[in-house]
């Protein structure tokens, strides 16, 4: 993809690769791959990382539609990027989930996660995952998280949810932000880290 992270030759390293987050760099200096892609029904796939002898993989796209009906996850469905296969490629970006209608349930996991080892090769960036046109009564958990990096690591992905779903909000577990996130009132109750 248009994020794949970059390299360094004489070493065989490289980037994270990139999409709804930047890839992190490498150890040694590979720059990681930009982001690109629709925050809004995105059909884009991840970027794979950079060098190495078996750079990572970026996640594939996904999807889904149930106009009338529902979708329920009860175990995980993931668009997750690879890591590499060894210690010096880039790992790869989180790839694309999109729930385009129908009513959401369950308390799975729905994650586009970039892949990280903390090893010599960026993490990769997180993917894009579009909620907005479901009705939203999932109970699980929703990722598009960076993948670790020795040096440097993939950043936070896209997440979109239904309009009006952050109005007003009490997170019951730990939750990572990402930049760009607008809410109403948030209430933080004892023992949680936003």
């Amino acid at each position: 993809g248009p994020g794949v992270g970059g390299n360094v030759a004489n070493n065989f390293n490289g980037g994270g690769g990139g999409h709804g987050g930047r890839g992190g760099n490498s150890f040694w200096g590979a720059v990681g791959g930009v982001t690109y892609g629709l925050t809004v029904g995105p059909t884009s796939l991840g970027s794979g990382g950079g060098a190495g002898y078996l750079p990572g993989a970026g996640g594939g796209a996904l999807k889904l539609s149930a106009t009338g009906g529902t979708i329920t996850i009860n175990g995980t469905l993931s668009a997750n990027g690879a890591p590499s296969g060894d210690g010096r490629g880039g790992k790869g970006a989180g790839g694309a989930i999109w729930v385009a209608s129908g009513t959401l349930l369950g308390p799975g996991t729905i994650q586009a996660n970039g892949a990280g080892t903390g090893d010599e090769g960026g993490g990769g960036g997180g993917g894009h995952i579009d909620l907005s046109s479901a009705t939203y009564n999932f109970t699980g958990t929703v990722q598009a998280l960076g993948g670790s990096g020795r040096a440097g690591s993939g950043l936070t992905g896209t997440i979109n949810f239904p309009a009006g779903y952050f109005t007003t909000w009490t997170p019951t577990t730990s939750l990572t932000l990402g930049q760009g996130q607008t809410f109403g009132d948030v209430t933080v109750n004892h023992g949680i880290t936003l």
